[in-house]
């Protein structure tokens, strides 16, 4: 690392990502954050702990569920209290990609460009507008935690002993509870291992000895992302059932999740065939291959393999690949670094700088239609929340409600009746959805309590006499 002064790039990092991401403390609930808000709130917490420990329960990403219910009986159903340590993830985020980057390049400028490619990139909006992804910021924490504290450890020549073997246990099983990408955990020690600490000999002896010493990290976390799997596979109302996660094992399947990444990763649309991704991977590998440092061949494997739990599945938005993206960043980052290595030695930060200016119109141009107004499903969501609120602070338990018009055309029936009941904290009311028109009353005989129409922005409770 360099010995001298560097500018204050953490605190630069942490500037230039709430320049152009605070927006996100004031997004709403969305669709999905319904959903899984709900789920967390209504499974037994036994459930949900027991999941937690990698013992198959049917509650999918554990650690999501725990975060939601935490949150959410701390503080009601308040959209602050969730942006707040989605935040402090993202912030958190940033200074593990730095502290991670430098300890590959030991170079303090290529590790301060790695973060800043990682920071802020406009496909990845989701990360910084919907606490329904929180999911993938988790998986990135306790992903790089784990691999920032295993580094550390073998960067001081020790192995991990006992007292770090659990340490790392723990840490594994918050990622891997926190979205699927957490199982590629044990190949990215796999891969550090092979390019920092190469085996002297190849014999198979030797290699023995260097995995049961050099790679216990892959030995034990690949351990528990085995049971981790085989939980996946055989458990109760697993993700595998959906169809949406069903992997396909297929060559089109796999070239469609790639091209859909590649071409949110480079602001590009349909640009990505089968024939210009494979150019993409020979590229990078010459870029890696011709830089010839540890970090740049560290970085080629590591973008290329940790995909892998994503790319055989329904094709998934840019945010899915939030952990790969670090690879990317990183050998582009060593790349600006060889090219501008003189000018980066007199100038200290300068690097560092021309990138982050270079980026802001990049940022600005290729922004997603904004997520804060009237046409994105949050804003509706935020607007009945509060009439509703205004009208009824409080509602009787057990309550009968129905929508006979509202302004969510994508929410599915049931989401309204998540909305309802995490509003007031009561599980025992009822909801229903009209769709235009409905009967004033249930199969029971039983008339609805309260029927609203949303009219020109507005929701109207209609009176019994003019009811539908």
């Amino acid at each position: 690392m360099e010995s001298r002064k560097q500018p204050p790039y953490l605190l630069l990092l942490g500037v230039y990502f709430l320049w152009f991401t605070s927006d996100g403390l004031r997004s709403y609930f969305s669709y999905d954050d319904l959903m899984n808000l709900y789920c967390g709130w209504v499974t037994p917490l036994a459930t949900v702990l027991q999941a937690n420990f990698l013992v198959p329960t049917g509650c999918e990403r554990p650690l999501g569920a725990l975060f939601y219910r935490a949150v959410y009986a701390l503080f009601g159903f308040s959209p602050l209290a969730f942006r707040v340590p989605v935040f402090l993830l993202l912030l958190t985020n940033i200074w593990l990609t730095y502290k991670i980057a430098l300890r590959l390049t030991r170079a303090t400028e290529t590790a301060a460009v790695t973060a800043l490619l990682a920071t802020v990139h406009t496909r990845f909006a989701p990360l910084y507008y919907d606490t329904g992804v929180v999911y993938d910021v988790m998986c990135y924490t306790f992903y790089f935690l784990a691999f920032l504290y295993v580094i550390r450890i073998r960067g001081e020549g020790r192995v991990l002993g006992a007292r770090q073997l659990i340490v790392l246990i723990v840490l594994c099983a918050c990622a891997i509870n926190s979205k699927e990408l957490g199982a590629t955990l044990p190949l990215s020690f796999l891969i550090y291992e092979l390019v920092y600490h190469t085996p002297t000999r190849w014999s198979i002896s030797a290699l023995w000895k260097w995995s049961i010493r050099e790679g216990r990290a892959v030995w034990v976390t690949g351990l528990e992302v085995s049971w981790f799997i085989v939980g996946k596979l055989l458990g109760p109302s697993t993700l595998v059932q959906q169809d949406t996660y069903r992997p396909l094992f297929t060559w089109a399947r796999f070239t469609e999740s790639w091209g859909r990444f590649l071409n949110d990763l480079f602001y590009l649309r349909g640009w990505f065939t089968p024939v210009s991704i494979v150019a993409m991977w020979l590229v990078a590998l010459v870029v890696a291959g011709c830089l010839r440092t540890k970090a740049a061949r560290f970085a080629w494997l590591f973008l290329m393999f940790t995909p892998l739990p994503v790319l055989f599945i329904s094709p998934r938005d840019a945010h899915s690949y939030y952990v790969p993206l670090f690879g990317w960043a990183l050998l582009a980052a060593s790349l600006l670094a060889a090219v501008a290595g003189p000018l980066t030695r007199r100038l200290p930060g300068s690097l560092f700088i021309s990138v982050s200016i270079l980026l802001v119109p990049l940022h600005l141009s290729t922004a997603l239609p904004p997520w804060l107004d009237s046409t994105n499903p949050q804003c509706a969501i935020a607007s009945v929340a509060r009439q509703l609120l205004t009208l009824y602070p409080r509602l009787t338990p057990g309550s009968r409600l129905l929508f006979a018009s509202d302004p969510f055309p994508d929410m599915m029936d049931h989401q309204g009746m998540y909305l309802v009941r995490l509003m007031y904290g009561d599980s025992s009311l009822v909801v229903h959805r009209g769709r235009g028109t409905a009967p004033d009353s249930l199969s029971d005989g039983r008339p609805y309590d309260h029927v609203f129409e949303w009219r020109d922005g507005r929701l109207i409770e209609l009176p019994p006499r003019a009811r539908p």
